[in-house]
């Protein structure tokens, strides 16, 4: 089992949103780091580098990355936005295809092909996603790929609506 995330309840000075980020055991993996420098121009969401830095990978090419959980739902069918954040560090990579098929919940508007450079980070999101707060990631590597999935960072954020406008009626006039 690897570790998934960074450290457990850690929080990093570069996060701009002040994250705390938790670890999670994803099976028929093992954990992964680097201290190289890492390219996050392609990672837009204020995501430290420190996160990327480690990671899980599946233990070869013919195991999917795939782990299930449940986050706390308000009501039986709620709005989520979800960004995962990829980021291929194994020294092992340079000058090898990484690339992976990617579904959450098995939705079809998740499903992406993805392909990483060596050092190079990389955030996806995932908009209107409805569920019940119980959810599903997969990665499979694709034919071509030289080396299994990985997976540096989850971010998953429930949809609030408030039933109350934000301001007053009379407000503005």
């Amino acid at each position: 089992m690897a570790s998934f995330h960074s450290v457990t309840g850690c929080a990093y000075k570069a996060d701009a949103y002040d994250n705390i980020w938790l670890s999670y055991n994803i099976p028929n993996s093992v954990a992964i780091n680097t201290s190289l420098d890492i390219d996050t121009r392609a990672s837009t969401y204020g995501l430290p580098v420190g996160v990327l830095m480690t990671a899980c990978r599946s233990l070869n090419l013919s195991y999917s990355l795939s782990f299930s959980f449940s986050y706390n739902s308000a009501s039986s069918t709620s709005q989520y936005f979800t960004v995962i954040h990829f980021a291929e560090i194994a020294e092992d990579a340079r000058n090898k295809l990484t690339q992976f098929n990617i579904s959450f919940n098995d939705f079809d508007n998740t499903k992406r092909t993805i392909t990483l450079e060596y050092l190079k980070a990389l955030s996806l999101s995932f908009q209107n996603l409805t569920t019940d707060g119980d959810f599903s990631l997969t990665l499979v590597a694709t034919p071509e790929s030289d080396l299994p999935p990985i997976l540096n960072a989850l971010d998953i954020y429930q949809v609030l609506h408030f039933p109350n406008s934000p301001t007053h009626q009379s407000d503005g006039t």
